[in-house]
């Protein structure tokens, strides 16, 4: 599954590696259900510190250029460092449910 091969890829070649977060958004896009085409990427490292924002996703593009080649059609990166995580973190999490009705 290619959910897998880009877990094993990333983790093989991005060192040190706090957090790693895949999502498979296929089912999203028209015609793509199933087919592990589109994937949402959290990484979080300090593997990215000093790199523009740009040269980040020039890498992992090229770390996953022959899934490209097997049918990965789009991902949505979001590449950061921990200190940069820590400050971006509240944008990543679901707000808290009081478990009230609002009837």
């Amino acid at each position: 599954m290619r959910f897998q091969r880009i877990e094993e890829i990333l983790k093989s070649n991005i060192s040190p590696l706090e957090f790693l977060g895949i999502v498979d958004e296929s089912h999203q896009h028209a015609g793509r259900a199933g087919q592990e085409s589109h994937f949402q990427i959290l990484i979080v490292s300090d593997f990215f510190e000093s790199k523009t924002r740009v040269q980040r996703q020039r890498i992992v593009h090229q770390l996953l250029g022959d899934e490209f080649e097997k049918g990965l059609h789009a991902l949505s990166l979001r590449l950061l460092t921990a200190e940069e995580y820590a400050q971006q973190k509240s944008k990543f999490e679901s707000p808290s449910c009081e478990g009230k009705s609002k009837a």
